[in-house]
């Protein structure tokens, strides 16, 4: 495992790049955020605050909402910042998700993850993932000796 001791940091290194550039750059996270069920995904979350800061919040701090239409007003101005949330919110996101590469260092994280796997970790898990390819040379070794002793003696047969 000495080459695995050796190569550790070149390899988390890499590996980070390409974490980043592959799975978690900005635009495979706008491109996410651009389809309609992640918006959907989050809405009755949004809805629900909503819900409580008006029927709540707004009526104990705005008393007079109550006697300017009360819970017609209140449906009113939930629908509307419901509307304007679908519309706002995925450009909110898309916008700070082009920030997020630069924010949050991808690559350093999981350089620095990889980092911290001991080596007999490493060594059990690369193990048990070629258990069965290791277990081939053996026998692949046997069957080539065999076939070369088979034919080493076939060669000395015929010359004498």
């Amino acid at each position: 495992m000495y080459v695995l001791r050796s190569q550790k940091k070149g390899l988390a290194l890499e590996a980070g790049k390409i974490v980043q550039q592959k799975f978690l750059n900005s635009e495979v996270i706008k491109n996410k955020l651009e389809d309609p069920a992640v918006f959907q995904s989050i809405q009755p979350g949004i809805e629900k605050y909503i819900t409580y800061f008006l029927e709540e919040k707004l009526i104990k701090k705005y008393p007079i909402i109550n006697m300017l239409g009360g819970d017609e007003l209140i449906g009113k101005i939930k629908k509307n910042l419901l509307e304007e949330m679908e519309f706002v919110i995925p450009q909110v996101l898309q916008k700070y998700a082009g920030t997020l590469q630069e924010k949050i260092p991808i690559d350093e994280i999981v350089q620095n993850e990889i980092m911290q796997i001991s080596e007999a970790r490493v060594q059990r898990i690369f193990l048990q993932k070629s258990k069965k390819y290791l277990g081939f040379i053996p026998l692949a070794g046997a069957i080539s000796g065999l076939l070369i002793g088979l034919i080493l003696i076939l060669l000395l047969k015929a010359n004498f």
